[in-house]
């Protein structure tokens, strides 16, 4: 008899043991969703998007980096998201989470004597800082794959 407790005795504690882990899995689950908000949403990101840096692209880069140039200069083309992302003659343009490596960002900030963007002028620090949050941020772009023309965007 003194087995057949000490054997459900056994059993019990397996079943709190096996309930203690996985409370403590949802406890750290939850700590680090609300410790790390960072993991932020593209659609709550899209405002962003759509406020401060997509009226650049379509007022500074669309002339010479949209379909709707008459000729797409270094291959490259910001009126879609996956343009920037593939990049053109001089690789991505945008790396989601690494502004350093962003060649996009690089360009706007005239780091690049050979490529400053845009060419007839270095945009505001403002605009500046505000692309360089966005791709801290992963770069979020709502954009569908079809390009948006300068006519469905207001700067």
């Amino acid at each position: 008899m003194t087995k057949k407790i000490t054997q459900d005795a056994q059993r019990l504690l397996s079943h709190a043991r096996d309930k203690t882990q996985r409370l403590v899995g949802k406890i750290f689950l939850l700590l680090a969703l609300l410790l790390f908000p960072c993991w932020s949403n593209a659609a709550e990101d899209a405002p962003f998007f759509t406020k401060k840096i997509l009226p650049v692209l379509v007022q500074h880069c669309y002339e010479c980096h949209s379909a709707e140039a008459d000729e797409v200069r270094g291959n490259l083309r910001v009126d879609t998201r996956q343009g920037l992302r593939s990049g053109g003659d001089n690789g991505p343009a945008v790396v989601p989470g690494e502004p350093e490596e962003s060649f996009l960002l690089s360009a706007i900030k005239y780091q690049e004597d050979d490529y400053q963007m845009p060419p007839n002028g270095k945009l505001s620090d403002e605009i500046i800082a505000a692309f360089e949050k966005w791709i801290k941020a992963g770069a979020p772009d709502p954009r569908k794959p079809k390009a948006a023309k300068r006519s469905d965007v207001t700067p």
